[in-house]
């Protein structure tokens, strides 16, 4: 899938990543590397859980999928988050010493896609394509680091029996050996653990596929998108980009590893993903390639590994007398190298999230709109736009600016915010009404308003239209007397 983005802390860093920073990268269609194909009779025993997204509209499923999934009920798959969140909505909203990140759970609208369950070679005619009808990532899922990487889709309706479509269960707590409880775990051909998919069967050439600095984490759906600018690592594949290499699904056979292993790295370079790894979220799996340099875009490798168009598939193993889901393929630094492990959601850590129904989430058809003259003493208001969602929903307001060190930014190229994500801080002093009195220290200044509403599953945030406050004259006194005061 596409790549993790490092979260911006700070203020000076986010401008300076805007202006100056390397292109972060991307990834390609994605394959089990080290694999095999699975023939019918292994599909109907260990992989009738297994569904693939494809876009809605792609007649042909091999051009159409662009993730992996499973269904863990009649009328749920379970999958990435990355897979189906919407990551061109992102807000960073500073409020003094505090920083927080909206949007990072939105996900698609379910009429962008469709889930196909029962079928092992995706140009074959079997199985069932279904609709859906919405998706909810993980409330606490965090594009930055990949913590929590998982979503449930909820269908429109349950497959039909013919389908041959099976759900499998997530390990219950009784059964955690069955992924090592941090120990790692060794491969059995009883007990597995394997991972599916219709990704790559070979390491792709990175530098062709606009992923930059081979070491940089990598989630694993289909096409890549060129980056539009230097800058940029946003945006998500479209139907006509995508293309599966896999024909046949393939599974392949691998341990899983201890924490601290997943932490270190192999016996290479040593590029263990070290804080990237988080213990209580992840566990990592796969065999290293044994040879040197296979980082440097060599296409062959003698590792075992998820890779570009596996995202959101299954990693399981069995008890003896059924199979587990104990992971979910979410991203690696590229695929079966020497150095790095495959990482995987750990269902252990998200059982609780995976046993809810999940709720529509909050949308919006309507952005907020602010009204109100770009005048000092001018009262401004924020109507709150078009939502809708599961439960009551609750609006709160926030009164924002630019921060100052990107205003002129973007005076200069507004889209450059449309791209890159939201940045806002509040207002001194503004309160939380749907008025905002404009202050003369307002002068200069870019201002919305914040729109937070929070449903039964979900949160979202929109921002309203900016007014641009005049700045003052030269010689003109923009004190206020009042200014301590909030007058909405």
């Amino acid at each position: 899938m596409f790549r993790a983005a490092r979260r911006l802390s700070l203020l000076l860093a986010i401008v300076g990543s805007i202006l100056v920073a390397p292109a972060a990268a991307q990834a390609a269609d994605g394959r089990v590397i080290g694999g095999a194909q699975v023939s019918a009779a292994e599909f109907s025993q260990r992989w009738s859980s297994i569904a693939a997204l494809l876009y809605a509209g792609s007649f042909d499923a091999r051009k159409g999928q662009f993730c992996g999934g499973t269904f863990i009920a009649p009328q749920i798959v379970v999958t990435a988050a990355h897979c189906v969140t919407a990551d061109t909505n992102g807000i960073v909203f500073l409020d003094g010493d505090r920083e927080v990140t909206f949007n990072q759970a939105e996900t698609r609208a379910g009429k962008t896609m469709k889930v196909l369950g029962g079928r092992r070679v995706l140009s074959a005619t079997n199985g069932q394509r279904l609709a859906v009808s919405w998706v909810v990532a993980h409330p606490r899922y965090d594009a930055s680091t990949s913590r929590n990487d998982v979503a449930l889709v909820k269908l429109a309706a349950a497959p039909a029996a013919e389908s041959g479509v099976v759900p499998i269960s997530p390990v219950p707590a009784v059964e955690d050996s069955l992924w090592g409880a941090g120990g790692g775990v060794a491969a059995s051909a009883a007990t597995g653990p394997w991972v599916a998919g219709w990704g790559y069967r070979a390491l792709p050439n990175l530098g062709d596929m606009y992923t930059g600095a081979q070491h940089d984490l990598n989630h694993r759906p289909t096409r890549p998108v060129k980056p539009k600018r230097p800058t940029a690592a946003k945006g998500k594949a479209k139907p006509r980009a995508a293309r599966s290499i896999a024909n046949t699904l393939e599974s392949a056979l691998l341990p899983i590893h201890s924490d601290p292993t997943c932490e270190a790295g192999g016996v290479g370079n040593g590029m263990g993903y070290g804080r990237d790894y988080d213990s209580e979220t992840m566990l990592c799996a796969g065999t290293l390639d044994t040879r040197d340099l296979n980082d440097l875009n060599q296409t062959t490798t003698t590792g075992v590994d998820s890779c570009y168009g596996d995202s959101g598939g299954p990693l399981v193993a069995s008890n003896g007398s059924a199979n587990r889901l104990i992971g979910i393929v979410s991203f690696g630094t590229g695929c079966a190298t020497r150095d790095s492990y495959g990482v995987y959601t750990k269902v252990a850590a998200v059982r609780a999230f995976l046993e809810t129904d999940p709720l529509e989430p909050v949308t919006n058809s309507r952005k907020p709109a602010l009204n109100g003259e770009p005048v000092v003493g001018a009262m401004l208001s924020c109507r709150g736009g078009a939502w809708k969602g599961a439960g009551k929903l609750k609006f709160s307001y926030r009164w924002v600016k630019t921060p100052d060190e990107l205003t002129a930014l973007a005076s200069e190229d507004d889209d450059a915010f449309s791209y890159f994500g939201e940045y806002w801080e509040r207002l001194p002093k503004s309160g939380s009404s749907r008025v905002y009195r404009v202050k003369p220290t307002d002068r200069g200044s870019r201002i919305a308003c914040l729109v937070v509403v929070t449903g039964a599953s979900s949160t979202l945030a929109r921002s309203s239209n900016p007014i641009v406050i005049p700045a003052p004259k030269p010689g003109e006194d923009s004190s206020d007397s009042d200014e301590d005061e909030d007058h909405s």
